[in-house]
């Protein structure tokens, strides 16, 4: 059973437990739990205070603490999995909508949206060694990003 500490849901909770591990046990059921919340929020349209209040600090552990991101030799394919969780919870929406509270994580997952526009090959090629990530994997995840990646590509520029 999963225990809810700090805003953190933790299926195993060791002293000392090596990152990797707080990434599978920690992380990621924190991740899941709150894009569930969202999305049992959204999809039955409920209005409760307590409700948002828990997806909102949940959200700002998880982009204090970078609970997003993966650890270890496959950090990259664990960070693709929390964005696809985030995008299903409609996380990615909720985070874009409210800027103030989560500018950081919403900066942060444009610059990786841009890094795996720039640089494919990085992420996917031959060369990316052993944290390379499949190209379904790459693709589903900038479909993950796309309503991060599309305002950017449309605003309005300062003029020079």
């Amino acid at each position: 059973m999963a225990e809810q500490r700090n805003g953190e849901w933790r299926v195993l909770d060791v002293p000392h437990m090596p990152r990797d591990a707080k990434t599978d046990f920690i992380s990621y059921p924190t991740c899941l739990g709150v894009a569930t919340l969202a999305c049992i929020r959204d999809q039955y349209c409920i209005d409760d205070r307590r409700l948002d209040a828990a997806i909102t600090g949940a959200s700002k552990r998880i982009q204090k603490r970078r609970l997003w991101l993966g650890n270890g030799y496959d950090r990259y394919r664990q960070m693709c999995n929390h964005i696809a969780v985030f995008e299903m919870g409609g996380l990615i929406e909720y985070w874009k909508s409210n800027p103030s509270p989560f500018g950081k994580i919403n900066c942060e997952l444009k610059d990786i949206a841009a890094s795996m526009l720039n640089n494919p090959e990085f992420w996917t090629g031959s060369n990316s060694g052993f944290h390379a990530i499949s190209g379904e994997s790459y693709r589903s995840t900038l479909m993950n990003l796309k309503p991060l990646i599309i305002d950017d590509m449309y605003s309005p520029r300062a003029p020079l």
